[in-house]
């Protein structure tokens, strides 16, 4: 048990360091870089208790073998530049910041995915899979960036995160039916992204968050492919696109019906959606493990 406990604690505790600054309107520079250093530190954490914290003396241990630990480096250059775009928002137009968050998606999504030699059979599907993760997160980041909007009065911001929560929950619990060390980073993973989610809908405040929205898209993709990665068996093409998809179907259905009915029964409509697509993951992907002979 307290094997599950330790990646779950040092990643709450580290996510619980960086609501000192919740309650403020986060315009600084220095501020936005120490709210993403103290998530990426918490990503670093989380994964590093469950390899049982490697010996540093050895360099080849910042760049692991296992797929799914190189994603910890991708993440933090995506957090660096969302830290960057968005403290000095009117730098650059809007296009431009949009180029480039398209470009920093992109090759983080690339630097994800396997091309070692023991993975020459999957190479070729490569290109399928980068295009698909960067269109999620790139639908998924506008999606739920636009439920945040502090500009919008009838805006989703209090429960917005809660809808990566959701998408993280589901990827966990498939995660889970692979392998187990990364459903346990995805469960400390799911743990982080609640505290922001919690911290959000008892402040209301939204804007220290901007840093850390991105990267919580590109690590959910990053994520998603590296379930086709890490298979014992295949997986039916709709788990995906569920998972894929699952942020931006509930805040697309959010956003349709913020001018129709009240808040509290948008949030009844998004939580039952993040609800039943979980359940409905969770069932399909075990019964069908269960009834598969590789299994």
């Amino acid at each position: 048990m307290s094997h599950y406990l330790i990646p779950l604690l040092a990643a709450i505790a580290a996510s619980f360091v960086g609501l000192f600054g919740a309650k403020y309107r986060i315009t600084s520079f220095f501020v936005f870089l120490a709210t993403g250093i103290v998530f990426w530190l918490g990503l670093a954490g989380s994964q590093w208790t469950i390899t049982q914290f490697p010996d540093f003396s050895d360099f080849g241990h910042f760049f692991p073998n296992q797929v799914w630990q190189r994603i910890l480096w991708p993440i933090g250059f995506v957090v660096l530049w969302s830290v960057l775009l968005e403290a000095f928002p009117n730098a650059l137009r809007v296009d431009t910041r949009l180029l480039f968050y398209a470009i920093v998606f992109g090759i983080a999504i690339y630097a994800t995915l396997p091309f070692s030699p023991i993975w020459d059979d999957l190479i070729p599907e490569n290109t399928r899979w980068l295009l698909t993760s960067f269109v999620s997160a790139i639908c998924n980041y506008h999606s739920v960036a636009l439920m945040c909007d502090d500009d919008r009065s009838t805006s989703g911001r209090r429960w917005a995160i809660w809808i990566i929560v959701a998408n993280y929950g589901a990827i966990t619990s498939v995660m889970f039916s692979q392998i187990g060390s990364l459903g346990e980073w995805c469960l400390a993973l799911m743990s982080m992204a609640a505290v922001v989610a919690a911290a959000v809908s008892i402040t209301g405040k939204v804007s220290w968050t901007k840093p850390l929205l991105p990267a919580m898209c590109v690590l959910a993709a990053c994520l998603v492919a590296n379930i086709r990665f890490n298979a014992t068996y295949p997986k039916p093409w709709w788990v995906f696109g569920v998972l894929y998809a699952m942020p931006t179907a509930i805040a697309a259905i959010d956003l349709f019906l913020e001018n129709r009915i009240g808040k509290p029964q948008r949030l009844v409509v998004s939580a039952g959606l993040g609800i039943v697509a979980s359940i409905l993951l969770i069932q399909a992907v075990w019964i069908f493990a269960s009834t598969n002979e590789e299994w």
